[in-house]
């Protein structure tokens, strides 16, 4: 075993992961397998644990949206790391854990894809079909100019809040 003086945060994570294995459902247990050791391991693994600083992980993370990972994804390593580094803390290997110290975004600014008219076309015959009201999200204005327009644009529309705007404001 590495010692604990000069143990890096690859030794550390996959020590942390392999103790819980069967603590979590198979799911949980997948994907944080996923996240140790395709993102946190290869970029940061080599790090000394008590080097670790919130300057790396913050350019770890920033690496990771550059090669593609989202935001959500890239919130998710965070979360993790922090985890992990949380037990290090306890453990007395490092004295505080940087990835506290990091600012992420949780990925809430994600891109709306909108529906193609086929899509939309499929997506109402199957409420119909179920009998349900069907709901849509919207971002852009209603045909009034309102985003939160239930009044002419009827009881689907519903602005990315969910909020709803009322008959008398249209």
């Amino acid at each position: 075993m590495q010692g604990e003086k000069d143990m890096t945060v690859g030794v550390w994570a996959e020590q942390w992961f392999t103790k819980r294995i069967g603590k979590w459902s198979p799911n949980t247990e997948s994907g944080y397998r996923n996240l140790i050791y395709n993102h946190i391991i290869p970029s940061v693994g080599n790090v000394v644990l008590v080097d670790l600083s919130a300057r790396r992980i913050q350019s770890f993370y920033k690496r990771l949206v550059q090669k593609g990972l989202g935001t959500g994804s890239v919130w998710c390593v965070h979360l993790l790391l922090r985890r992990c580094l949380d037990e290090a803390c306890r453990d007395g290997l490092i004295e505080y854990n940087p990835a506290e110290l990091c600012e992420i975004s949780k990925g809430s600014g994600h891109e709306t894809v909108p529906l193609r008219l086929g899509q939309l076309q499929r997506y109402l015959k199957a409420a119909e079909a179920l009998d349900a009201f069907p709901i849509l999200i919207s971002d852009s204005p209603a045909a009034c100019g309102n985003v939160n327009c239930s009044h002419c644009c009827g009881p689907i529309l519903m602005c990315g809040t969910g909020a709803s705007c009322g008959a008398s404001s249209c």
